[in-house]
């Protein structure tokens, strides 16, 4: 299970690997866990879609960051969807398509260090005070 101390370090699942494990016969050491888990509670996988994004993000000329609709708040607004406690609709299109939305473990733990207003890891504008991009020109 997710503990309210991970990175995305803990998050990448294709940088988690296998210690010293054999199965089957056939030695997985140091092989990624991704095809294979066998951790407890461990989310199961057959493919992953993979979502490369910065934490601190710069505006476009003429944007500002009260804007109702700025390149943060939208991507957000989408991930906050995404990961939203409860969505039926979401639920159901990841589903039909043969997936499963990741666990509601995973899912607050996102929402709190990456999405909540308060968390001092938030995605946020280059030089927002009190986040991780206080320092930060930002990205893009």
């Amino acid at each position: 299970m997710p503990a309210t101390t991970w990175t995305w370090v803990d998050f990448n699942i294709y940088n988690n690997v296998f210690g010293s494990v054999t199965q089957g016969g056939v030695s997985v050491t140091g092989k990624s866990v991704l095809p294979l888990t066998n951790r407890a509670n461990a989310y199961p996988l057959s493919g992953t879609a993979f979502m490369f994004l910065y934490s601190c993000y710069k505006l476009p000329t003429g944007e500002q960051p009260t804007d109702p609709v700025n390149r943060v708040t939208s991507l957000t607004n989408y991930l906050t969807w995404h990961y939203a406690a409860s969505n039926p609709l979401l639920t159901g299109v990841i589903q039909n398509v043969g997936f499963n939305p990741v666990p509601a473990a995973y899912a607050t733990i996102i929402r709190n260090k990456y999405l909540s207003p308060s968390s001092a890891e938030r995605i946020a504008i280059g030089g927002t005070a009190g986040t991780n991009c206080a320092s930060a020109s930002g990205a893009l």
